[in-house]
């Protein structure tokens, strides 16, 4: 069992290419990540894990203003592969900033196209409910894993 802290950079305007005019930061999050693994088949599958990641949140919370309000986060995400080909996930995640509640919790599957190929498809179904109105999503990804 392993911690990694997510990292966070700050960059001078100098530092810049070319300048981007006024920015202002909405939001800003530092979870502390920390996996647990099950097991580790040695048939070829991905290892069952459960990361825990609690963490402050910071963010915007004003229209007309900048003013920044810190809270809490806490993220549970469930990942196992029941098959070489194949990836299960879940994932519960609650946002607590200056009384405002959010809730999301996606489930999803990936599925390698084939063996010896690294193209992937995945499909995830994700809610989030909160202090405003609620949001269902369905979200098709493709993609590249090694």
């Amino acid at each position: 069992m392993g911690i990694i802290v997510s990292n966070i950079m700050l960059r001078r305007r100098t530092d810049m290419l070319f300048g981007l005019g006024e920015v202002d930061i909405t939001r800003l999050s530092v979870p502390v990540h920390v996996p647990i693994i099950f097991n580790l088949p040695g048939d070829g599958r991905d290892a069952t894990r459960l990361d825990i990641s609690p963490g402050v949140l910071c963010q915007d919370t004003s229209d007309n203003s900048s003013a920044i309000e810190c809270g809490y986060q806490l993220g549970l995400k469930f990942r196992m592969a029941p098959s070489v080909r194949s990836i299960l996930r879940a994932e519960a995640r609650v946002e607590y900033v200056d009384g405002y509640l959010l809730n999301l919790f996606t489930v999803g599957i990936e599925r390698r196209l084939a063996k010896d190929w690294p193209l992937v498809l995945g499909v995830d179904l994700s809610r989030a409910a909160g202090t405003l109105q609620a949001d269902s999503r369905v979200m098709v990804r493709f993609g590249i894993r090694p």
